[in-house]
């Protein structure tokens, strides 16, 4: 699915690490954001010359986006976008459902009056703007949605926690960059974000616990939308 339009990105002079990750965060965006179709191939050499990096940083990258769930490799084949399916989003999200609060609740002892402040601000003026009338960004939602999940998942005590919801954190952000554009799903997840939030201010853990469910079962709603939407697309040529 990939077509003129495809970003350029800036060449990136650090060590070979950082060029693997640069390359990993490059490539997980493009996949995030539905510019490719699931099970299309990824040639190496296409994804280094497009990132102006030689191929060793985005072989590096290929085998993190595979620990990820993002790309599948085939011996002899190469790497291909994972497909998506119903039951993938299902399995990740019955995961979140039951760990995702925990962290949630783990990172009110280290998340700081101000960050919350800040992130209600952010969501308050997408209600505003919404509200109004008026077209929201689907790449601003997504990383606004990113710093929120982020905020609390990276702030939690539980190290093996943190790592393995970034994974699935990962993995689900395919679908929900789908439904922004979504009018019902956008107002509900805009007020359920905000909700999070006013728990964590208030330190209510029961509360935030239900208020993290509650938002993840709304993922579930709305995901066989995007999924029937891919299915319907005609085979590429």
């Amino acid at each position: 699915m990939t077509n003129d339009n495809t970003p350029c990105f800036k060449r990136n002079r650090g060590g070979a690490a950082r060029l693997a990750d640069k390359a990993a965060e490059n490539i997980r965006k493009m996949i995030i954001e539905n510019m490719f179709d699931p099970g299309e191939p990824l040639s190496e050499l296409r994804l280094a010359e497009m990132m102006g990096m030689s191929r060793t940083p985005v072989r590096e990258a290929i085998t993190l986006l595979e620990q990820e769930g993002l790309l599948r490799t085939v011996t002899g084949k190469g790497a291909f976008v994972a497909e998506l399916t119903r039951r993938d989003f299902q399995e990740v999200n019955d995961i979140r459902m039951v760990l995702e609060p925990l962290a949630a609740v783990s990172a009110l002892n280290t998340v700081l009056p101000a960050e919350l402040a800040a992130h209600k601000n952010v969501w308050m003026h997408f209600l505003s703007e919404f509200q109004a009338g008026k077209d929201l960004s689907a790449e601003e939602l997504t990383d606004r949605d990113d710093e929120l999940h982020f905020m609390y998942i990276d702030k939690c005590e539980n190290a093996r926690l943190k790592n393995f919801l970034r994974v699935l954190r990962f993995q689900t952000n395919r679908y929900i960059y789908a439904h922004w554009s979504t009018r019902e799903y956008l107002e509900e997840t805009i007020k359920q974000h905000l909700e999070i939030i006013k728990m964590m201010q208030k330190r209510d853990t029961r509360s935030l616990r239900k208020a993290v469910e509650v938002h993840i079962e709304h993922n579930n709603r709305f995901v066989g939308i995007y999924l029937l939407d891919i299915q319907s697309k005609p085979g590429k040529e």
